[in-house]
């Protein structure tokens, strides 16, 4: 493993957009309490090529999912940028932002976001529907997104219907069917046993073979230890970087 210090920010110069797919400069992110200020997130810079998976490694609390709101554009940084292919996220106006979210960005939850009165096909159509794909192409283009995480034959099965694993699975597929540049997924493996954990880690780490950029904030050393590079956190900073071999 090559460890490379952070404490002070990775990238001083803003990297070339041809080589990132996103980069985060010197961005921080603080929350007014009214008398108090959470400082959840402490002049973090990053940047992540497409296709490679990156872990954003540490224990709850220490500004792991902020990171990840701010790199998907669900947030807005207090200080710095967020380049998304060379735009600043914060200087889109909302509907450019959401256009954006909904075409380039699929998200993973802990606790999967499935809406529970849709089937599995239909929960994950819902991105292409809001798209304004057709019905036709929406639900085929979904059922192609089941097939390539393994579920084709649950795809009339409701969220209830399905195991942890599954809905997990789900999620996944639903992220997927937009063909999106990259995957942000949040602690995708918190609610599963070990065994079905596995099975999420090898099918989220697989989509980086079709050039599809992974970041997965987790608290999962197993996740963590194959991914391409682990972003260690403490307290709102990367303090330090680690680059598999």
């Amino acid at each position: 493993m090559r460890n490379r210090d952070l404490e002070r920010p990775e990238y001083s110069e803003r990297p070339k957009h041809s080589e990132y797919l996103i980069v985060a400069n010197h961005i921080s992110k603080t929350y007014d309490m009214g008398r108090q200020k959470i400082h959840a997130l402490r002049d973090v810079s990053l940047a992540i090529r497409r296709g490679e998976s990156l872990a954003i490694l540490g224990p709850s609390g220490c500004g792991k999912t902020t990171l990840l709101n701010l790199l998907g554009g669900l947030d807005i940084p207090s200080q710095g940028e967020v380049l998304f292919e060379s735009k600043n996220l914060a200087s889109l106006r909302d509907p450019e932002l959401s256009d954006l979210r909904r075409r380039r960005i699929g998200f993973v939850f802990q606790f999967y976001n499935l809406i529970p009165n849709r089937t599995a096909l239909e929960n994950v159509a819902l991105p292409l529907f809001f798209a304004g794909k057709n019905d036709k192409d929406s639900k085929n283009a979904a059922l192609q997104a089941l097939e390539e995480v393994g579920l084709s034959e649950r795809c009339d099965h409701f969220p209830a219907e399905l195991s942890g694993g599954e809905q997990q699975r789900v999620a996944i597929a639903r992220a997927l069917v937009i063909k999106p540049s990259v995957i942000l997924a949040d602690e995708p493996t918190g609610n599963l046993d070990s065994a079905t954990g596995k099975l999420i880690i090898d099918t989220l780490l697989g989509q980086k073979d079709r050039g599809i950029a992974i970041v997965v904030a987790t608290h999962d050393a197993r996740l963590a230890g194959q991914a391409d590079r682990t972003a260690n956190m403490v307290d709102g900073r990367i303090v330090r970087v680690e680059s598999a071999r």
